[in-house]
């Protein structure tokens, strides 16, 4: 069991509360962006020499844990919109979580 403070942390005084690289105004959502536009961790380390091997991968083991909740939150919804008798087994076309609507 570790005792080192997290990498990541919120702070509603910086970048609103949105989750960030511990010292740091760079966003989870930044880096991984960067990763998904084909930057490498060399290249991300050469640009923000703030930041550590350890902080990429606290970034990407952020984006999966909040993945894995969104997939499950999307299998609950539509477990409860195609359940039998949930609103006659139809849901308002113009209603948030329509099914169908979360496949877009």
């Amino acid at each position: 069991m570790t005792t080192e403070p997290s990498r990541i942390t919120l702070d509603p005084k910086v970048l609103l509360g949105k989750p960030v690289i511990r010292g740091t105004r760079l966003s989870v959502e930044f880096v991984i962006g960067l990763m998904a536009e084909g930057w490498s961790e060399a290249d991300i380390l050469a640009n923000y020499p703030g930041i550590t091997r350890e902080d990429i991968t606290a970034c990407a083991e952020r984006g999966r844990a909040a993945a894995a909740v969104k997939t499950w939150l999307l299998a609950q919804i539509e477990k409860k919109c195609t359940a039998p008798g949930a609103n006659s087994g139809e849901t308002a076309p113009d209603a948030p979580f329509a099914p169908e609507r979360l496949a877009a």
